[in-house]
């Protein structure tokens, strides 16, 4: 099956997007019932990083683990999910627009899911439109109200995408 992708343009440049959207502690901001993310090693983000997510899904708590396969600086982050959710890959990618940036999230099924996801496809876009579209909207949001339009904004001290030191 072919991926499925949403984007949405963001009133802030790149850098600042891939910044803020990288950082596993801003990721409860804007990502519907995350509860915690979690980067092992405890570095930045980069090939090979392993991520812990904590979703509170209803009643349900999932916890899903994956790894980065490739990370090009505010090009393209992809992720496999390897444990404790659908097997799938998730590609983030930014890409500049009129001063902003245009992020674009795609879902691509893998292993037994692909398999299922082709006669299933209507069903999955519907959903995942839904929850993914709210976590944009989310996203969008966040970043255009806790991040300043230039770095000249930035509360000094701070070199965090919050403006928290």
């Amino acid at each position: 099956m072919q991926s499925i992708a949403f984007s949405v343009d963001i009133d802030r440049p790149v850098e600042r997007v891939f910044e803020f959207t990288n950082d596993p502690q801003l990721t409860p901001l804007w990502q519907t019932g995350a509860v915690e993310e979690v980067l092992t090693p405890d570095n930045p983000v980069g090939v090979g990083a392993k991520i812990r997510r904590t979703v509170k899904r209803g009643a349900r708590t999932v916890v899903s683990e994956g790894v980065c396969v490739e990370f090009v600086p505010n090009e393209k982050v992809v992720w496999e999910i390897t444990a404790g959710s659908p097997p799938r890959g998730n590609v983030i990618t930014y890409a500049p627009i009129n001063g902003g940036t245009r992020y674009t999230f795609s879902f691509v099924p893998k292993g037994w899911l692909a398999v299922l996801s082709w006669p299933l496809r209507p069903l999955l876009s519907r959903a995942l439109t839904r929850v993914v579209g709210r976590q944009l909207a989310d996203l969008k949001h966040a970043i255009e109200a806790q991040i300043p339009p230039n770095d000249d904004d930035r509360p000094s001290g701070s070199d965090r995408p919050d403006g928290r030191t």
